[in-house]
């Protein structure tokens, strides 16, 4: 009887302890989409520095390509790869050497969701990626009934600056911008990761610019436009919006909000307030306040508005040198100037724009 005791309790010991799926990741968002569902990876590749237990691991794969012969020494079962950053010849070579990879190249949050689930047959804690998965779709669902209904806002995804690149509507970055209620201006183009010049992007007439980086990115981006373009830059962590990971939907949070700022915040302006252009030789001028997001919160700037800055004395305020008198979300209240020029009156009120 001891015996069968002693066999059931090496069994139950095998099953506990035995040896978790060895995995090797060759992108930076593989390791994050691997730990998110329980797996510590034996392996990674540069610049996975997330979570930060990640830092930690050898890494076998860069822009230059892949280890080789140092994968074969690890023995995985499952390598990660990405189509979009690893070499296919040196994935081909590989799998003719016997190694499993699997490809995962998320192009939609909702792939990368599911691609988070699947991982769950490599996972020590198979529930953990469920778990994940779960938790990621019910974050999408909930922004997406928060901001489907808004009233688009046209928005410049910036990737660089000389020269200057963006995302078309086959992207993930663009799914991002649209579950946040943003319209992408350059949405309908023929390749994911158009080139634009300047003088399209100015021709599109974007609201806001998005770009990956921090607060000295977003003043370098201020100082590029100026002064053709003065909009709101909302900076967001560029890991965040550039890794198809399990981060994109913070990326997602920190949009919907800049984009959308709280009712109740200080100093808003009600996207109803009645504006009428004057088309007669005007009579007076008027201080110009335009709404304008920065660091998530919407500011005023004041200014004299005039259609073509001539009357000495005034200036265009800030946001309005761009203006051609097209009215677009332009808000002023009246004051005793005098000069012969087509001018606005608008009730000026202390409510949201959204």
């Amino acid at each position: 009887m001891a015996k069968y005791w002693l066999l059931g309790l090496l069994l139950i010991g095998n099953s506990l302890f035995a040896a978790a799926p060895r995995v090797i990741t060759l992108s930076p968002h593989l390791t994050e989409l691997a730990f998110a569902a329980g797996i510590t990876p034996v392996a990674v590749s540069a610049y996975s520095d997330f979570p930060a237990q990640a830092n930690q691991l050898e890494q076998v794969a860069n822009w230059q390509g892949i280890k080789v012969e140092r994968i074969l020494q690890l023995k995985p079962d499952v390598v990660l790869a990405w189509r979009g950053g690893n070499p296919q010849r040196q994935i081909d070579q590989l799998q003719r050497l016997g190694v499993k990879v699997e490809w995962i190249d998320p192009q939609s949050i909702d792939q990368m969701i599911d691609a988070l689930a699947a991982l769950k047959q490599w996972s020590p804690q198979p529930q953990q990626a469920e778990a994940a998965a779960k938790a990621l779709r019910q974050q999408e669902d909930d922004l997406r009934k928060q901001y489907q209904q808004r009233t688009p806002i046209p928005l410049f995804l910036q990737f660089g600056q000389q020269p200057l690149f963006t995302a078309s509507r086959n992207t993930l970055q663009n799914e991002v911008i649209t579950l946040c209620g943003g319209k992408n201006i350059f949405a309908d183009s023929r390749v994911s990761w158009p080139q634009v010049s300047r003088e399209q992007v100015l021709a599109r007439h974007p609201q806001a610019i998005v770009i990956g980086g921090g607060p000295a990115q977003a003043a370098n981006i201020v100082k590029f436009w100026q002064p053709q373009l003065t909009v709101p830059v909302i900076a967001i962590n560029d890991d965040w919006l550039s890794r198809p990971g399990p981060r994109i939907l913070l990326a997602a949070k920190q949009l919907c909000a800049d984009l959308h700022p709280a009712k109740n915040s200080t100093k808003k302006i009600k996207d109803s307030a009645k504006i009428v252009e004057n088309q007669n030789t005007g009579h007076c001028g008027h201080v110009c306040s335009v709404p304008f997001l920065r660091n998530a919160q919407l500011l005023t700037s004041p200014g004299i508005i005039n259609d073509q800055s001539t009357a000495p004395g005034h200036r265009a305020c800030d946001g309005c040198a761009n203006w051609r008198g097209d009215l677009h979300r332009l808000y002023c209240r009246h004051v005793d100037h005098i000069f012969p020029l087509r001018y606005l009156t608008a009730k000026r009120t202390n409510i949201a724009i959204d």
